[in-house]
């Protein structure tokens, strides 16, 4: 019993010790509140200084995350329970505000509290709508931030020099804004960095520094932007770069070929710049990772340069609006991985292979605009299971579509078979339910439109049948019926009988020069989005339904016999025409739009001022 007794009071002396220990060690911890009362107050105040608006951010999943933030209730003492707040788990201090897409709306002020916030690393304010304001230069104070992200946001003015002396950024996004003037070069050479995104600012200037070797930068865009000058062979320094997109910028001169020395790049663009006349890029066939290329208008000539056949990763590869000649190399047809094909706006010539089949990835075909000849089965692109769109017109080519079978597959969303030499309406179009885009204009199809083009497809919103040789609606048809028509252009054809009704949803109804005879109908005023209606150079005659002032923008009906209207007179505004005054309600009707116009434009230009004096701000400094 006594070595019993002496256990038990060992034991519970053990347990009281541990106790102590786990109480001493765990209790105050879990009691400890991380969030510090300046930084919850400096919060509070960033959160007052802005209001919420539905449309401050483009992200349909945008939700307001400050408004979890409060003052009082539960959890308000702990600003680390906060969305969109990040705080260090050791210290406590606010690391991290990740507010992209937030419906955050006002202008960010320079005494703004968010810049109290000395421990941040990571500032996310992407998505929101800061209604111009610059970004103040004491964002500098927040030298501990390693990342920054203000795209897509309404700022605007001189990016602030400022940023280049906070030596930790390893990432930098402020595209998609209106930043203007002069970019600060010593923001390139920050030790750090490794992502720089600019893009989408299209009033920024700047220039590309001598970049040397122990440049760290992984990603560099500056697409539509006015950076200009010639690319620097030391661009070929950046031998980490992985993504280089310079499209749509002002850079002249010649290609370096030292681009050849980035071998990591994976993304290249230099699409639509001032570059003269390059030769064979060689160089290309060192940039075995890539999978996106972009060289479209950028001065190319001669033979597709056999350098690509090297880029076995390809998946986009954009040659478009260049002037290659010669044929469409057999090679390409091993880039089994490519789902982008661009080669349209060429001089190229020769046949369209049936190898092409072999791009089984394919999603997107642009050969428009070419020299391409012969005749091509559509039987080639129908086996390509994921394309979505095909474009083939103004080459010389004729397109062979005899295929009633029901071909279901691809599920196209974009056919532009413009003179192809056509005969029929391609019958697999029947369906194509997915079909957004149709564009047959200018080939030699005969006899009537059939009933089943209208509403193949749920999607359709543009249609072009123009410059053929139809004849007739089938069944004659009072009105099309469609859902998503917007844009419906059947002129230029041999079109008899009275004018169908366009679908409810069209704005561009354009059927001029046919043979269509009887009124206008009084029930196209019931479809309210119609703006422009040509019928000129037809048959019909009647008066004109006074409903058609209520809506329209352009009106033209010379050559028609319409009674009151003088000889081959045009009506319509947007067109600078004059009207006839036998039609008091339209000229009302019609100069009360134009009124709203004018109106709408001078209210613009009121927006636009503090933009200009933005940009007049920019060019003095």
């Amino acid at each position: 019993m006594g070595s019993y007794t002496i256990s038990n009071h060992v034991f519970l002396i053990l347990m009281h010790i541990l106790y102590a220990i786990a109480k001493s060690n765990v209790l105050p911890q879990a009691t400890v509140t991380l969030c510090h009362d300046h930084e919850r107050s400096a919060l509070l105040q960033f959160k007052q200084s802005l209001s919420l608006n539905k449309s401050a951010s483009y992200d349909p999943s945008a939700y307001p995350k400050t408004e979890s933030w409060k003052a009082s209730g539960e959890f308000s003492s702990d600003c680390c329970s906060w969305y969109g707040v990040e705080c260090d788990d050791t210290t406590g201090y606010v690391v991290g505000l990740h507010l992209g897409s937030s419906l955050l709306y006002g202008p960010l002020r320079s005494n703004s509290t968010i810049f109290s916030l000395v421990h941040l690393q990571t500032l996310n304010l992407a998505d929101n709508n800061f209604r111009t304001s610059p970004i103040p230069p004491e964002i500098a104070q927040l030298s501990s931030l390693i990342n920054l992200n203000l795209s897509l946001s309404g700022f605007s003015g001189q990016i602030p020099p400022q940023l280049s002396g906070m030596s930790n950024l390893t990432s930098i996004d402020l595209s998609t804004n209106k930043f203007c003037g002069g970019f600060p070069v010593a923001i390139f050479d920050l030790p750090a960095l490794l992502v720089l995104n600019v893009s989408g600012n299209k009033n920024l200037t700047g220039f590309l520094p001598e970049f040397n070797q122990t440049n760290s930068l992984t990603a560099l865009e500056l697409a539509s932007t006015k950076f200009s000058g010639n690319l620097p062979a030391a661009i070929g320094n950046l031998q980490s770069l992985a993504k280089l997109q310079l499209e749509e910028c002002l850079f002249s001169g010649s290609i370096p070929a030292s681009i050849g020395n980035l071998t990591e790049l994976t993304y290249l663009s230099l699409s639509s710049n001032m570059f003269t006349k390059q030769g064979k890029l060689i160089w290309l066939d060192r940039l075995i990772k890539l999978t996106v290329l972009s060289l479209e208008d950028t001065n190319l000539y001669g033979d597709i340069p056999p350098s690509l056949a090297n880029l076995t990763r390809l998946t986009t590869l954009s040659l478009g609006s260049n002037n290659f000649s010669g044929v469409i190399p057999l090679w390409l047809m091993n880039m089994t991985q490519l789902t982008t094909l661009s080669l349209h706006q060429n001089k190229l010539a020769g046949p369209i292979k049936s190898s092409f089949s072999q791009l089984k990835n394919l999603e997107s075909l642009y050969l428009h605009d070419n020299n391409l000849i012969g005749t091509v089965e559509a039987g080639i692109f129908l086996s390509l299971e994921k394309l979505t769109s095909l474009t083939l017109s103004y080459n010389k080519i004729t397109l062979l579509a005899h295929h009633p079978v029901n071909f279901t597959l691809p599920k196209l969303k974009m056919l532009q078979l413009s003179q192809c030499n056509l005969s029929e309406i391609p019958y697999f179009l029947k369906f194509q339910n997915s079909l957004e885009v149709l564009l047959l204009r200018g080939n030699n199809i005969h006899g009537e439109i059939p009933h089943w083009i209208w509403n193949a497809s749920d999607h359709l919103e543009t249609i072009d049948l123009s410059a053929n040789f139809l004849t007739a609606m089938k069944h004659n048809p009072m009105a099309l019926q469609s859902k998503s028509l917007i844009v419906i252009d059947i002129s230029n054809n041999m079109l008899k009988g009275n004018l169908p009704l366009p679908p409810p949803n069209t704005v561009q109804y354009i059927v001029s020069n046919n043979r269509l005879t009887g009124d206008i109908p009084p029930m196209i005023c019931d479809g309210k989005s119609i703006k422009i209606l040509d019928l000129s150079n037809n048959s019909m005659s009647g008066p004109l339904p006074q409903c058609l002032s209520s809506s329209l923008e352009a009106l033209i009906l010379q050559e028609n016999n319409f009674s009151g209207l003088g000889s081959g007179l045009v009506t319509g505004f947007v067109m600078g025409n004059i009207l006839t005054d036998k039609h008091p309600w339209l000229i009302a009707g019609i100069a009360q739009k134009l009124r709203g116009k004018q109106k709408n434009m001078k209210r613009r230009k009121r927006q636009i001022i503090p933009d200009q004096t933005m940009v007049q701000v920019c060019n003095h400094k």
